[in-house]
This record gives C-alpha cells, sequence and structure tokens, in this order.
C-alpha cells in the first residue's frame, strides 16, 4: 500500500512537472512571437519612413545609441515610387556578428534580434527597379525593440 501510494505521488508530480513544463514553452513562444512580430513592424515601419521622408518617424524607430549617431541625419533628395518587401527573416548569424565585432559586445543575447531583408524599390524618374538586401540589429529598451543597427 504505501508502495502505490508513493508511486501515485511520484506520478502525479511527474505529470505536474511536465504540465509546467509545456505552460513555460507555451509561454516562451507566445513571447518569441510577439517578439518577432514588434521587430517586424519595426523594420516594416523603417522602410515606410524612408518612402515617405519621416525623419521623425525613422528616428524614433531607432535605439538610444542610434538616435545619437542619426543626430544630423537626412533622408537625401531620393523619391521614391514605390519600396516592397519581399522577405523579413529572423537571421542568428547577424546577431553573432553584432555581438561579436559590433556594439553588441556588452549586451544580452536575448535582448538581440537579427534579421535579413530583400526588398525592392524605384526611384521615381528611374526606369529600373532595384533589388536589394539589408541586415537589421534591433534591440530591446524598455520593453520595446529598436532598430540599433543596418546595411548590407
Amino acid at each position: 500500500m504505501k508502495k502505490t501510494a508513493i508511486l501515485g505521488l511520484i506520478f502525479l508530480l511527474l505529470i505536474s512537472g511536465c504540465i509546467g513544463t509545456n505552460s513555460s514553452i507555451e509561454q516562451y513562444n507566445k513571447q518569441y512571437k510577439n517578439d518577432d512580430e514588434q521587430c517586424k513592424r519595426a523594420i516594416t515601419d523603417y522602410f515606410e519612413a524612408v518612402k515617405t521622408h519621416d525623419l521623425d518617424r525613422l528616428k524614433s524607430l531607432y535605439s538610444t545609441e542610434r538616435r545619437k549617431m542619426a543626430q544630423n541625419a537626412s533622408l537625401g533628395e531620393d523619391e521614391y515610387e514605390f519600396i516592397n518587401i519581399s522577405q523579413i527573416v529572423p537571421d542568428k548569424s547577424v546577431v553573432y556578428e553584432y555581438m561579436t565585432f559590433g556594439r553588441g559586445k556588452n549586451k544580452k543575447e536575448e535582448d538581440i534580434k537579427g534579421y535579413k531583408v530583400d526588398f525592392e524599390f524605384k526611384l521615381k524618374n528611374k526606369a529600373k527597379v532595384v533589388q536589394d538586401h539589408f541586415k537589421f540589429i534591433l534591440v530591446k529598451e524598455s520593453g520595446n525593440w529598436k532598430i540599433d543597427d543596418f546595411g548590407h
């Protein structure tokens, strides 16, 4: 009888542990999806701000460090007929490069996201559609994902 009670207790503990683990995994997946959506929204907003020459909007998407670097920035004279994003893909190699060679050396990996973005654009008064790609680094600041670096 004692043996059965002990085995039953162990069984209940194992089941409750598994349920707790599944719940934790679900919560992690939900947070990851939310973070991913917020990062992709910031990248999409970046291209929209570039297209519409909205420098204030653009700077609001930047991290504190990036904003300092962009104090005297301008968006140039180019007018875009369109900018189309074909894909935004998470890319861990971008995070590795940033943490190894960039400003991410003193940041936690969970507060950094990297993306490869393929896009095309056409300038007004130009016949050619240009296909390009950028790498984006986003960092978490006060619970929000901000663009900290981008380029080829």
